[in-house]
């Protein structure tokens, strides 16, 4: 049994992924993982490979099971789970961590690596009287007439909450207000320090990215970013605006057919959805270099 480092967990547990040859098994009761690439890009090499994959979540909380779903497997839930394991056919890994984006980044863990077959087997008998014996049943997924059919009832903000709520962050992060046109959007910790801001204006839908770094930080990365203004501009598809007081950087899209917003719906949020996609990607590969 070997003591892991709490900044070592999550790489023993890739590792265990990797060098699987049969099997992986995932015992997480909450999972956001969204944009770990490490975890999915390895549990995607893993099936390739025609490893079996089972993951465990806890039933009945806000679980990003379509996450799960996403690539390509389905998640079975638990009722009452809070055991974190994860295992191949050889090793094993027993954790405070679960599969979450923030864990990885922020939570100080504790776990152990079992190598030694007569642990392994115990793990393994665990697994089988309480966790594939327990109160067992597979996430249903919604037929897809009906899901369609909700999806276009659905409103522009319960669109925008719920794609956030799909990327890992908590209903606590995602915060609203009115202004005299519509309802604003933010998220005070969008990406590194990034304050997001989605404000409906009289002409424009305006995505507001203010810097909350410490000033010297926060100067090094806005003129990081500030030279870069064409090259962002094209990857992003949008006129970029730097707001020097503010250190901020403000794209309006006048994009839409109209700015009634309380009539707005998922027609208007697919046309934001992929403009936050990439906005998520180009900042963590920008700032990356500067912080």
């Amino acid at each position: 049994m070997e003591f892991i480092q709490p900044a070592e967990i999550s790489g023993k547990i890739m590792t265990l992924i990797d060098q699987a040859k049969v099997e992986v098994i995932l015992i997480s009761p909450y999972n956001k993982f969204a944009y770990w690439k490490k975890l999915t890009q390895r549990i995607d090499k893993a099936k390739r490979r025609g490893i079996k994959i089972k993951w465990y979540i806890r039933k009945n909380v806000d679980n990003n099971v379509e996450q799960i779903r996403e690539i390509g497997i389905e998640p079975i839930e638990i009722e009452n789970l809070h055991c974190k394991i994860y295992l191949n056919e050889q090793n094993a890994v027993v954790t405070s961590m679960n599969l979450h984006e923030y864990s990885d980044t922020s939570s100080i863990d504790i776990g152990y690596l079992i190598t030694q077959e007569d642990k392994y087997k115990e793990l393994r008998n665990f697994i089988d009287i309480y966790i594939d014996r327990s109160d067992v049943s597979k996430s249903m997924p919604i037929e897809k007439s009906k899901a369609k059919e909700a999806d276009e009832k659905s409103n522009f903000i319960d669109a925008v909450k719920n794609f956030y709520l799909d990327n890992g962050f908590d209903k606590e992060e995602i915060k609203f207000h009115e202004n005299k046109y519509g309802t604003v959007v933010s998220l005070d910790n969008f990406i590194n320090n990034f304050k997001l801001i989605l404000e409906p204006k009289r002409v424009c839908y305006r995505i507001d990215l203010r810097i909350n770094y410490p000033y010297k930080v926060k100067s090094d990365i806005y003129n990081h970013l500030k030279e870069r203004k064409d090259e962002l501009e094209n990857l992003i598809g949008l006129e970029i605006a730097f707001g020097n007081q503010m250190k901020r950087l403000k794209l309006d899209m006048q994009v839409f057919e109209n700015y009634e917003y309380k009539k707005w719906n998922c027609n208007e949020f697919n046309i934001l959805k992929p403009i936050l996609i990439r906005l998520n990607d180009i900042l963590r590969e920008y700032i990356g270099k500067v912080v």
